[in-house]
């Protein structure tokens, strides 16, 4: 018999379900509020945690519990501007951002609709994560590219139904060759 979800609930759920994955398994979520608190605290943590700046702010408690502490996995913070990325820690309680790394957003001419953008960033992060994992710059490769589907979910008519990967593509060379 496999391992069972015991003391389940609401709150816990999204770490529960991380202790039931297999160790070989990484574990990439984007939830907000108790859930995510408790997937903090858990005794097995996610590979990557992604979520909004409101998000992050309405953690504070947590970063004030935990801030500073060696994490595992990548925690990436986004708006409209950019992003944050700690890498195997969690932001500091007293400057939260001071130990981050921040990538600017592409600027767009004309924002169509930010519906579901920040589930294209998440989807293209792992996408660029997987393909380049022998890069020596991969973190830095994948928050790139999460932020080119991003500008392009966000710079046409039909949102995340208009992502052309020919389009992600030449943006993200734009970008990650300037850089």
């Amino acid at each position: 018999m496999g391992k069972q979800l015991k003391g389940l609930t609401p709150h816990n759920f999204y770490a529960a379900i991380t202790e039931l994955m297999d160790d070989s398994c990484g574990l990439s979520i984007d939830v907000r509020g108790f859930y995510l608190h408790e997937c903090l605290i858990a005794s097995r943590s996610p590979q990557f945690i992604f979520m909004n700046l409101e998000e992050f702010y309405e953690l504070s408690e947590s970063w004030h519990t935990i801030g500073g502490k060696a994490f595992p996995g990548i925690l990436i913070v986004h708006n409209k501007d950019g992003c944050w990325v700690w890498n195997r820690q969690f932001p500091n309680d007293s400057d939260p951002f001071s130990n981050s790394e921040y990538f600017p957003s592409q600027k767009i001419e004309k924002v169509f609709s930010t519906i579901g953008a920040g589930d294209a960033m998440h989807a293209g992060f792992i996408k660029e994560w997987i393909c380049s994992e022998n890069s020596g710059d991969r973190l830095r490769r994948s928050v790139i590219y999460s932020q080119a589907v991003a500008s392009i979910s966000v710079g046409n008519e039909k949102a995340t139904h208009g992502i052309d990967a020919v389009a992600v593509d030449d943006t993200f060379r734009r970008i990650f060759d300037s850089n």
